[in-house]
């Protein structure tokens, strides 16, 4: 047997003893002091958090929308530059709008949230 031959075959074996050492059975779950609990989800809490999540991409997609429109008419390298600088001023100017709406408390995501983790 080749040398070769004789490390792959270690190789397997390791693998398989460090395979069955690590394996847990099917169906087990930490004990309630080895995890962290989440809270239970509070769906209102979830859609509110969802709806503004959804506006801020709807926000976004608008400005885009309207920037591929303004892409498309442009007839020469500076009027794809404004177009671009626009674009550039509009979302900047959403993420300032979304900053201040965290400072002031509103559209923040609630406590738990992956968020806030």
């Amino acid at each position: 047997m080749s040398k070769q031959v004789r490390t792959a075959i270690a190789v397997c074996i390791a693998t398989l003893a460090c395979g069955a050492v690590w394996a847990q059975p099917a169906g087990t779950a930490p004990s309630a002091g080895q995890g962290t609990q989440k809270p239970a989800p509070d769906p209102a809490k979830f859609a509110a958090y969802k709806a503004e999540i959804l506006k801020g991409h709807e926000a976004r997609i608008q400005v885009l929308q309207q920037s591929t429109s303004c892409i498309q008419a442009a007839k020469d390298f500076d009027a794809l530059r404004a177009c671009r600088e626009k674009e550039r001023q509009a979302l900047s100017a959403l993420r300032d709008q979304v900053r201040e709406e965290h400072r002031a408390g509103r559209g923040a995501p609630p406590a738990g949230s992956p968020a806030r983790q």
